[in-house]
């Protein structure tokens, strides 16, 4: 488990119904799809990296779900964590 720096939180929240199902279904089968989602797009046309990366890092920006965490591992509640930055991995292929 990573290390989170405070300053970098925007936000602690216990988990919904919905997301504690979840949770608690991938605990159960941590190698189960049931709740995989993953994007893969095609771009057509001129579109370097790093005009990518700085287009998908002011959506992540906007969108505070695409910057929140989870944690459970020794807590009696399970949390998200809203992080006021995070930057996602992206891979090119």
């Amino acid at each position: 488990m990573r290390i989170l720096n405070k300053n970098n939180v925007e936000n602690i929240l216990r988990l919904t119904p919905v997301q504690e199902g979840m949770l608690f279904h991938y605990l159960m089968e941590p190698a189960s799809q049931i709740y995989h989602a993953q994007l893969a797009i095609e771009l057509e046309g001129r579109m370097t990296p790093v005009t990518f990366n700085k287009v998908w890092n002011k959506i992540v920006e906007k969108h505070e779900m695409l910057r929140t965490l989870f944690r459970w591992e020794g807590l009696n509640n399970p949390i998200q964590i809203n992080l006021k930055k995070h930057l996602l991995p992206i891979r090119f292929f």
